[in-house]
C-alpha cells in the first residue's frame, strides 16, 4: 500500500497601478510525500519513503493602449530532482468595435509526478514542456453572432507516457519524443 500527500501553498498579488497597467505577482509551493508500506517495496530512491519539493514564481503585466492590449508575463518554477524552467507568455489583445483579435505566446513546464518517477523506465524520465502560439480574429456580425477564425499550434517536448511493459510485467512511464496539435479553426455562434 502506497500513500501520498501533497501540500501545497500559494500568495497572489495583484496591483493596479492605474486604469491602463495591471500586474499580478506572487508564488507557490508544494511539497509531495509519499510513503510504501510493504516492507520489501521502496522507491526509486531505495527507502520506503520519498519527498518532492517545488516552488515557483511569477509575475504578469498587463498595459491597455489605443492600439493593442499588451499582456507579458513569465513563471520560474525549481524542483529539487529535476532542476528549473523559465517559462515566458506573451499576448496582443484588442477589440475595435465588431472586430476582435489575439495572438497569444507562452510555455509550460511539469514537473514529473511520485509515481512517473517511481515507475520509470531504466530510471529516467525528463519534465514535459510545452509551447503555445494562438492567433485569432473576429467579427460580430449581428447583435447576438460572432465569427471567430482561429490558428494554433500546441507541442509538448518529452511528453510523459504510460504504457505496460510486457516483458517485465510491469506499468511503467516514460518520455516520448513530441506530441501536440495544431490547425485551424472557424467558429459561428
Amino acid at each position: 500500500i502506497k500513500t501520498a500527500n501533497r501540500l501545497t501553498g500559494n500568495l497572489t498579488a495583484s496591483y493596479n497601478i492605474n486604469r491602463y497597467v495591471n500586474v499580478v505577482f506572487g508564488g507557490e509551493t508544494f511539497q509531495d510525500v509519499a510513503k510504501d508500506e510493504v516492507d520489501s517495496s521502496f522507491f526509486s530512491n531505495g527507502k520506503s519513503t520519498v519527498t518532492y519539493l517545488n516552488y515557483a514564481f511569477f509575475a504578469q503585466g498587463l498595459v491597455k493602449t489605443r492600439l493593442v492590449n499588451i499582456i507579458l508575463g513569465a513563471r520560474y518554477d525549481k524542483h529539487n530532482v529535476y532542476g528549473d524552467a523559465f517559462v515566458p507568455r506573451v499576448g496582443f489583445t484588442k477589440k475595435f468595435a465588431k472586430f476582435h483579435f489575439k495572438a497569444l505566446y507562452s510555455n509550460a513546464f511539469r514537473a514529473p509526478s511520485i509515481e512517473n518517477i517511481n515507475a520509470a523506465y531504466d530510471s529516467q524520465i525528463k519534465p514535459e514542456k510545452t509551447q503555445v502560439i494562438e492567433v485569432e480574429a473576429g467579427y460580430q456580425v449581428t447583435r447576438k453572432s460572432f465569427l471567430t477564425l482561429n490558428f494554433y499550434d500546441i507541442t509538448t517536448k518529452d511528453p510523459i507516457v504510460y504504457y505496460y511493459d510486457t516483458t517485465n510485467f510491469a506499468d511503467t512511464y516514460t518520455n516520448f519524443g513530441e506530441s501536440g496539435t495544431r490547425g485551424i479553426e472557424a467558429e459561428y455562434r
